[in-house]
């Protein structure tokens, strides 16, 4: 097995687009999104067989959690989307592939984190056999394939009001089409993590995903507008019929109704009418935990799934350490 550190755009694309298990972060437009992004850095490991076949990838992202400060124990990789395996290649293969990007990160890195958007029932026990230890992780799908009235009556009863109260007194969604319109919209999520106590993402990571993604309809953004202010927003990611709710947020108003259910409920529209066949929520949390999110994630009646995730640590005293120093920096946020 031949590990490649990059690959022709076309067929990396023809990979993923054959690929059922496939989503967005598998795509070399992703990797070009990270590379546009401040404190990312993205990594391909392409497994090639001697039939010159591509087998599997990995596409890893080199995160700065607490961006400058303390970098060394900051660093950890975050595989998004997964480990993309074609099960028609043998699973040695695969095992090589995992074991050259770990000999490659170890001494960069405190820890990867492998966020599955499916089962990924095929490659676990290679994945524990290579020392990832695996964690329940819950997230919510829904169905677009029923129509609109249908999908609306599934809602909470909490979820419908809201939606009905935010267009009874005005509420509207409107797209961002231009790239210097992200500020708003940076703006809403600036104050959103700042409540919730979690550091944000930088702007460059939206502007570079407007660039990469905007053209080709894999990335759209929705702001709630209200007495002519934005009041929430919402990003997406597409592909292949997929709607990721990528992030989302709103302005606290105890007076107003939040808008965002309007804006998921306007997304589900959107999709719809885009041809897509399902919302994935992006995650609600492990189980054993309360989460708040995953309880306002449910009240949309999708389908809950556990795909999961894994993690392998690299440095388990500078983990520990990091773990501390993020638990600092949140009270500053």
């Amino acid at each position: 097995m031949k590990i490649m550190n990059s690959l022709p755009v076309d067929r990396w694309m023809s990979f993923a687009n054959n690929h059922s298990s496939a989503n967005i972060f598998h795509t070399p437009y992703m990797m070009d999104v990270f590379k546009g992004a401040k404190d990312h850095l993205p990594f391909l490991f392409a497994a090639i067989n001697e039939k010159d076949e591509i087998c599997g990838l990995i596409l890893s992202v080199q995160v700065k959690t607490l961006g400058s400060f303390l970098t060394r124990y900051s660093s950890r990789a975050v595989i998004y989307g997964g480990v993309l395996w074609k099960s028609s290649c043998e699973f040695d293969g695969l095992r090589e592939l995992i074991a050259n990007y770990d000999n490659f990160v170890k001494d960069r890195l405190l820890f990867t984190e492998i966020r599955n958007m499916d089962d990924a029932v095929n490659i676990r026990n290679h994945l524990t056999s290579s020392g990832y230890q695996y964690e329940d992780y819950l997230n919510y799908l829904i169905d677009l394939s029923d129509d609109e009235k249908t999908i609306f009556r599934s809602f909470s009863k909490g979820r419908k009001s809201e939606i009905r109260r935010a267009e009874r007194i005005g509420y509207s969604v409107e797209e961002v089409k231009d790239i210097k319109n992200l500020s708003i919209f940076y703006g809403i999520m600036r104050e959103t993590y700042s409540r919730i106590k979690i550091p944000l993402t930088d702007l460059s990571l939206f502007e570079s995903a407007y660039n990469q993604l905007y053209n080709n309809g894999h990335f759209r953004v929705f702001l709630a507008r209200y007495k002519g202010s934005s009041v929430g927003a919402i990003a997406l990611l597409i592909f292949k019929g997929v709607v990721l709710t990528w992030y989302y947020g709103s302005y606290r108003n105890e007076s107003a109704p939040s808008p965002e259910s309007l804006l998921i409920w306007h997304t589900i529209k959107w999709a719809k009418v885009n041809k897509c066949h399902t919302l994935d929520f992006g995650g609600a949390g492990r189980p054993s935990e309360k989460y708040g999110t995953r309880d306002y994630k449910s009240k949309f009646r999708g389908r809950l799934v556990n795909f999961g995730r894994f993690t392998k640590t690299y440095s388990p005293n500078a983990a520990r350490i990091s773990k501390k120093a993020y638990e600092v920096y949140r009270r500053f946020l």
